[in-house]
């Protein structure tokens, strides 16, 4: 069973140049809260994760353990200003299908848009 890590993780595809760009830019402001790792790099830290899984979307670990992926994960990342964001993807079932929807077409699509 991996350690749990002190801080958030960020899991991204690191062979994505959509991707490498956004967690660059993450990087700026919130490496201190953060870690940000490829999925080759955390492929063998956290094993438990389904490497389709790592592949196919982006995975926020928490410090307590639980993992979201995809849209959820970038909520996760939204300033404190964002909350009511993610407060709206937890309780509107439209809202949460509306940003997985646009969140796996940009993961479909990632390698063409940049």
């Amino acid at each position: 069973m991996p350690t749990l890590p002190s801080k958030p993780v960020l899991i991204y595809d690191g062979t994505c140049p959509l991707c490498c760009a956004s967690v660059r830019q993450l990087e700026s402001f919130m490496a201190e809260d953060c870690v940000f790792l490829s999925s080759e790099n955390a492929q063998e830290r956290f094993n438990n994760i389904p490497s389709d899984e790592l592949q196919n979307a982006v995975q926020f670990l928490r410090p307590d353990g639980t993992r979201v992926s995809g849209a959820e994960a970038i909520l996760e990342l939204l300033p404190p200003a964002c909350a009511p964001l993610q407060s709206l993807y937890k309780k509107s079932p439209l809202f949460r299908a509306t940003a997985d929807s646009v969140y796996r077409f940009i993961a479909d699509n990632r390698r063409a848009l940049i």
